[in-house]
């Protein structure tokens, strides 16, 4: 099922959603654990993949969430709370807060 997701941060400093300064994207949500090699433990991920394309090879439409947590539920949408691992200068990654406000696509 498609959605829409709104990022509520820009390299972790919130914006407002409803003027969609980081804009919306439409596509699917996956959700894996992983064992992170920079943190020593396991991390929940979600990814916002292109909807339709093949389940194992979607690219990925922003970046990903890390050690994602549900911070509000409703009948239409939600908001999840989490990181992502950004590239910086001179190759290195910096990881910034980040949430998305998921609107489901009815």
């Amino acid at each position: 099922m498609a959605v829409i997701v709104v990022p509520l941060r820009k390299r972790g400093v919130p914006i407002n959603p409803r003027k969609r300064e980081a804009g919306e994207f439409v596509g699917d949500l996956r959700m894996h654990a992983y064992d992170d090699p920079l943190l020593h433990r396991m991390v929940t991920c979600v990814d916002l993949t292109e909807a339709g394309a093949h389940p194992y090879r979607r690219p990925t439409m922003l970046p990903s969430l890390l050690d994602v947590k549900l911070l509000s539920l409703s009948n239409d949408a939600l908001v999840i709370t989490g990181f992502e691992r950004l590239e910086v200068a001179n190759g290195r990654q910096a990881d910034f807060a980040q949430a998305w406000w998921i609107q489901l696509n009815t």
